[in-house]
């Protein structure tokens, strides 16, 4: 009791065993495995298995202060302690264990410092180096304050040399121990989390022109690849690509790179670690994952990212914010960065203005579980709100002008399909709605009720062409049928007006009910068409092919038809996916080609003119590193100035690029 009185006498030896405590406490917080510091702060690497060297530094730092506070302790000089040889000896040994043991911090800073990651988009610095910084500067700073206040000029009295009264010395000494703890949480929680962000954050414009614009020539030709970075799962998203106006977009976790669509250079990068641009918006719900959009002109991007508070880089599983960037895509500035509600997904941008989908949030107690179709501007501003039906959503959505054109489905619980389905042309200025026309066949009534699955849209020379699909499931045997109706319709932009109707019919059997067997609708130059994988036979004699139907936007009659036997598109219905309508009017499609007896034969791609139904290919492409790349799902196929870019996601992170 007596030692323990002595030490509160001396503040200064008190605060410095109080922050050598704390920095053995962080040290083992910085590196802690599984879920203690969060995942997402540490760049990519696996949340239990930190730097070897950091946490065998952290364990020796725990050990050298758990020791130094034994020696401070054991060598703690009595009430009534003199000028004896004993005493002597003692605060020289304790002088001496607390000069080690701060140069012995002072090292192992220098050595963290020396050592540290140099931030870019593969690595960067995570928390555990700041936290391990701090925890060392603290040790040090208690041992140095504790070796300060255990020298003393020779004749002075041990205890009653220039320090308080006995009252307000005991209060300084317990301030110090509470006011030592709470100031390294500040720092942990606020400056550390913050220094990692802005000291990782890497931001790259270029005043280069924008790259020529020209169609590709696919001659099947590889102008250039990146190199797979590892493997992966099957439909693992560690990154995603997006063509624009100023190259080709990489989005990967932590921000994105625009490669020069010439070379693959890169032009413009933009990252930062303390946001998470594919999702999830946190660990409890990995769902979330994020929206992108490119404009018309596809000169601007927007996105939705989900961005920690400091606090959430430390404390694990708190919720980030959800905020809108929207990048100029060929200088690479930043145009747009606000804050929207967490179900708010980007789905247009134009200048000054993105549109977006706002779910309804059911798990709220203000719910009135309806949605609505929004426009922001740049500055965060809501424009205007298009509020939705209880139960409706837009599937969707297309710009024509500064108005926009969506498809609005409403789903029946009982049915368990969409019965419902709206085409509204929305004002883009007030978000009124100019006209809005109901799906149903020519001739219905305006009570009937049409099951419709599934309603594609596609804009062009100011029609509207809809396909409202009808889809039949019934067992053949052991085996399950699946047969798709297209009842195709001509809207009139303008006003809204049906202008043609073309039945079904019967419809035509599809490879398995998965969605991805059925392609979009895509829409240009008068000619709107889509591709669905078709299966004729039954048992033995079950052959595959893939159909492409086109028809004129203006009447609605037949254009051409093509039927490709022995190729198969997986994943048709996916944006972007294996499909690709290029600027020029050719539908590019990238496929896996299979044998008689459906072995597969290997990978390859062609283009069809969506006007005449010409084909251009099959391309083979030589040069790619993985010659299964097709066998890989899903594909990325998108469109860039002068080429086209293929992503094979999943076993592979690859690129390669047609010229």
């Amino acid at each position: 009791m007596s030692r323990l009185q002595t030490m509160s006498r001396n503040p200064l030896v008190t605060a410095g065993v109080t922050a050598a405590l704390c920095g053995a406490v962080v040290a083992a917080v910085a590196n802690i495995p599984g879920e203690g510091v969060n995942e997402y702060q540490r760049t990519g690497r696996r949340p239990d298995d930190p730097e070897g060297w950091l946490a065998g530094l952290a364990a020796g730092l725990t050990l050298a202060c758990l020791v130094w506070v034994w020696i401070v302790w054991a060598t703690r000089l009595s009430p009534q302690g003199g000028r004896s040889r004993a005493t002597g000896r003692q605060t020289r040994v304790r002088v001496v264990a607390g000069s080690v043991m701060a140069a012995g911090c002072v090292a192992a800073f220098v050595m963290v410092v020396l050592r540290m990651p140099t931030p870019g988009p593969s690595g960067g610095v995570d928390l555990s180096f700041p936290l391990m910084m701090l925890a060392l500067a603290l040790s040090g700073l208690g041992a140095l304050a504790t070796v300060v206040g255990s020298v003393r000029r020779l004749g002075a009295d041990p205890v009653d040399r220039a320090v308080p009264p006995n009252g307000l010395r005991s209060a300084v000494s317990a301030g110090s121990v509470a006011a030592v703890p709470l100031l390294t949480v500040a720092v942990a929680v606020g400056l550390a989390p913050s220094w990692v962000v802005a000291v990782n954050t890497e931001k790259v414009t270029t005043d280069r022109p924008a790259p020529a614009a020209g169609p590709p020539a696919l001659t099947g030709a590889v102008a250039w690849s990146t190199p797979p970075s590892g493997k992966g799962t099957s439909g693992s998203a560690r990154i995603s690509v997006i063509g624009t106006a100023g190259g080709l977009a990489v989005l990967d976790s932590r921000g994105l790179r625009m490669l020069d669509p010439a070379s693959g250079a890169q032009r413009w990068t933009f990252h930062r670690w303390d946001a998470r641009i594919l999702g999830p918006r946190h660990r409890p719900n990995r769902i979330d994952t994020g929206s992108a959009a490119v404009s018309p002109d596809r000169r601007l991007l927007a996105m939705t990212v989900f961005v920690d508070a400091p606090r959430t880089l430390f404390i694990d599983g708190l919720r980030a914010s959800t905020r809108v960037w929207v990048f100029d895509t060929v200088s690479g500035r930043l145009k747009a960065d606000f804050a929207v509600p967490d179900t708010v997904s980007v789905v247009g941008v134009g200048e000054g203005r993105v549109t977006v989908n706002m779910p309804s949030a059911r798990e709220g107690p203000d719910s009135t579980g309806r949605g609505a179709l929004g426009m922001l501007t740049f500055d965060g501003e809501t424009a205007w709100r298009f509020a939705l039906d209880e139960g409706c959503r837009p599937t969707e959505i297309v710009p024509v002008g500064d108005d926009v054109l969506t498809v609005i489905s409403c789903l029946s619980e009982r049915e368990h399909v969409d019965p419902r389905h709206r085409l509204v042309r929305v004002d883009g200025g007030t978000g009124r709605p100019h006209w809005s026309w109901q799906v149903r066949r020519d001739g219905a009534e305006p009570g009937d009720v049409e099951r419709f699955e599934q309603v594609s849209m596609g804009v062009t020379d100011g029609m509207a062409v809809v396909d409202a699909r009808k889809i039949y499931r019934r067992e053949v045997g052991e085996a399950d049928e699946t047969t798709v109706s297209h009842n195709l319709a001509g809207i009139r932009v303008t006003d809204g007006r049906p202008v043609w109707w073309q039945p079904g019919g019967r419809g035509s059997r599809v490879r398995s009910d998965d969605p991805g067997e059925r392609g979009p609708l895509h829409a240009v130059a008068g000619t709107a068409v889509f591709a669905e994988n078709r299966r004729t036979g039954t048992g033995d004699e079950t052959r595959y092919s893939t159909a492409l139907r086109a028809f004129d936007v203006q009447t609605g009659k037949k254009s051409w038809s093509r039927d490709v036997p022995g190729i198969e598109v997986r994943d048709l219905n996916d944006s972007p996916g294996p499909g690709a309508l290029l600027r020029d009017g050719r539908l590019f499609v990238a496929y896996r080609e299979s044998t008689a007896a459906r072995r597969f034969k290997g990978c390859a791609m062609a283009a069809w003119d969506i006007t005449t139904g010409e084909r251009q290919g099959p391309f083979r492409p030589t040069t790619v590193p993985d010659k299964e790349w097709c066998l890989t799902r899903p594909l990325d196929v998108v469109e860039i100035p002068g080429g086209v870019a293929v992503h094979p996601r999943g076993s592979t992170e690859g690129i390669f690029v047609l010229d």
